[in-house]
């Protein structure tokens, strides 16, 4: 019995292996060259980010979007950076130039622009002699160019002096209590970074 078992043991061995050499896989191509699909980018100094992306080309005339095996990296980190597929702004306003490479070879490049903060606008009713309601703020950024008013992303936080009560803020409003004045209320743009501004509003 035992010459039997192995014998089949080995045919059905024998059965696998043929099976698994009629399989068809798909033939690879060489890549030709990558694009980032992005054109003309600008971006505000505030922004919290932008994702890019890019095509890969092939040798066979054929495309694939591609995300994975991308490195990408800015000409002047001091004015935007990059990780992975996202570029980031810095306070400073700038030309640089993104590439991205595919497994580190293939590069590709764009120019981005990123668009520097000058001042803050802030709009909003507020009573100073109000000194038990919450009121609420609206902020604004003006930027190079003469663009104002222009809606506020990210990169900034608030406080005040003990005059005030900060109750609820975001990036683009905020809403405090004034306890007695002259008070000052301030907003910290670029915090995490060594250029960090503030932007003092006194009542």
């Amino acid at each position: 019995m035992k010459p039997i078992l192995l014998l089949s043991m080995l045919f059905t061995s024998l059965l696998f292996v043929s099976c698994g050499d009629n399989t068809t896989t798909s033939p690879l191509h060489d890549i030709s060259s990558i694009k980032i699909n992005e054109t003309n980018v600008s971006i505000y100094s505030t922004d919290t980010g932008k994702t890019l992306s890019a095509t890969v080309f092939y040798d066979d005339n054929t495309s694939a979007q591609e995300a994975t095996n991308l490195t990408w990296s800015s000409s002047d980190s001091t004015i935007l950076y990059a990780y992975t597929n996202s570029i980031y702004p810095t306070k400073n306003g700038g030309d640089v130039t993104v590439t991205a490479r595919y497994v580190g070879k293939f590069p590709s490049t764009i120019p981005v622009h990123v668009k520097e903060l000058l001042s803050l606008t802030y709009s909003g009713d507020i009573n100073v002699s109000d000194t038990s309601n919450p009121q609420t703020l609206m902020v604004y950024g003006n930027f190079e160019n003469n663009e104002t008013n222009v809606t506020m992303q990210g990169n900034i936080t608030w406080s005040s002096d003990a005059n005030m009560t900060i109750s609820e803020s975001n990036s683009s409003q905020v809403t405090f209590t004034i306890h007695s004045v002259p008070t000052t209320l301030t907003a910290h743009l670029f915090v995490n970074t060594s250029n960090y501004v503030d932007f003092n509003k006194n009542f």
